[in-house]
């Protein structure tokens, strides 16, 4: 991130959600962005995901700009994003709505031992992904019909489909009970160790500091970036006001 600056509103009610942030990120490291409601995460990630335009300022993934059509073609090809709401289709079951997803990404599973781009390649993948957040049994249930916490392990499970380069993740365990929150906390740290890039936005500085996880994190106000940090350091300075 080089600078990236966006603002709302006109006039006197004109506010900068996101002002001059300037940040790097790495291959295998998880990076929180933390901070109260209305503070810009969300609006960062969708200046990175192209849902959103910078106004000044530019984010550059692997080498390309979400400036121009053809680098944001390819970053959204390497892209895994979970949204602050759930997105799934309510008549599709938790398996449809991955395979949905899958096929669209042209997923193939080279671990399956299937042909690449057969149907079998892509059920191990799926299969795999319902089993690290415990949706298995609720694999063919409509969406509609699962729980709240349910429905928000089925978003994060549709950014995983594809093995994708970099996740972004806003707000993954809203609205999940402690045994979920471990479930997603375990994906995380799995994807990290397979070299994949993370970044996630919480407003819990417990979350942002789980150290089994994260290996930084950043503070966000209103309008500046405060904080970039080891998640160590951030620990001792925020878990007091979680």
């Amino acid at each position: 991130m080089l600078g990236l600056e966006k603002s709302y509103g006109k006039g006197a009610d004109r506010f900068k959600a996101v002002d001059n942030l300037s940040l790097n990120f790495y291959k295998a490291e998880v990076c929180a962005f933390l901070g109260h409601n209305g503070s810009g995460k969300t609006t960062t990630i969708n200046m990175m995901t192209g849902i959103v335009r910078p106004e000044k300022g530019d984010c550059v993934v692997d080498g390309a700009s979400v400036l121009s059509e053809k680098g944001m073609a390819y970053i959204r090809s390497i892209t895994g994003v979970c949204m602050q709401h759930n997105v799934q289709y309510p008549y599709l079951t938790a398996r449809e709505n991955l395979e949905l997803v899958a096929r669209l990404r042209y997923v193939d599973d080279a671990n399956s031992g299937a042909a690449p781009g057969s149907d079998e390649a892509l059920q191990h993948q799926i299969d795999t992904i319902l089993d690290e957040l415990e949706l298995t049994s609720k694999a063919n249930e409509q969406a509609q019909h699962l729980s709240g916490g349910q429905q928000r392990k089925l978003t994060v499970a549709m950014a995983l489909v594809g093995d994708p380069k970099l996740i972004l993740l806003d707000e993954p365990t809203a609205n999940l009970d402690s045994s979920a929150r471990h479930a997603v906390w375990r994906m995380i740290a799995e994807r990290q160790r397979q070299g994949r890039a993370i970044v996630l936005t919480t407003h819990h500085s417990a979350c942002a500091c789980c150290e089994t996880v994260y290996t930084a994190s950043c503070q966000l106000t209103l309008e500046y970036f405060v904080v970039f940090s080891r998640t160590q350091w951030t620990r001792l300075k925020y878990s007091e006001t979680a």
